[in-house]
């Protein structure tokens, strides 16, 4: 994975993907599509890629605990 282009390293199994013009997140073993604006948020500040991915969950998996972790909403 080291020597692969499309892979920026951002934490300890925390890593951005580009992959057929699509930009994921990857984390441990998940795989999680974001838009080019959450690449962007996250580019300027990678402590946001933790903020990107709970705001996706949130939009397939509905669960209060991970809203008070989620501060882009205020």
């Amino acid at each position: 994975m080291e020597n692969n282009p499309n892979i920026k390293h951002l934490f300890d199994n925390v890593d951005l993907l580009k992959e057929d013009g699509r930009f994921y997140v990857l984390m441990g073993e998940e795989k999680l599509q974001i838009t080019k604006e959450e690449l962007l948020l996250i580019l300027h500040d990678h402590e946001l890629v933790f903020n990107v991915v709970i705001n996706a969950k949130r939009k397939h998996d509905f669960n209060t605990f991970m809203d008070r972790y989620s501060p882009m909403e205020y």
